[in-house]
């Protein structure tokens, strides 16, 4: 993959006065990556958008810009890692979900799983 060097940072947290989130991303190196071990989700675009908005809005990321955030899935075997790229519409999609969230919880609604 070459995707990683000594320079890169890890379980970097940080959150967005701005927007009312935070995160954790796993590596910043001239991309955002989020390591998945898990299915392939179109969720976890979202996620890495939102992970590169909050490093980018940081102190650090004002400093150094990132364009691209990736998402490495592995699959416990020894073939290359799949790949995949947020998309343009990502954090839009981030943002609506968040507002969908905080209107839930100002509005004591339970989700479908909690109605017992």
């Amino acid at each position: 993959l070459n995707i990683l060097t000594v320079r890169s940072k890890v379980e970097v947290q940080l959150a967005s006065k701005k927007y009312g989130y935070a995160g954790t991303i796993d590596v910043v190196e001239k991309y955002i990556i989020d390591i998945k071990t898990g299915q392939k989700n179109p969720t976890h675009r979202m996620q890495v958008a939102a992970y590169r908005r909050l490093w980018n809005e940081s102190v650090i990321g004002k400093k150094n810009k990132i364009e691209k955030a990736i998402i490495v899935y592995l699959n416990g075997t020894e073939n290359e890692p799949e790949i995949v790229e947020e998309k343009v519409s990502d954090f839009s999609a981030f943002l609506s979900c968040l507002e969908i969230w905080k209107w839930k919880n100002n509005e004591n609604i339970k989700t479908l799983e909690s109605e017992d």
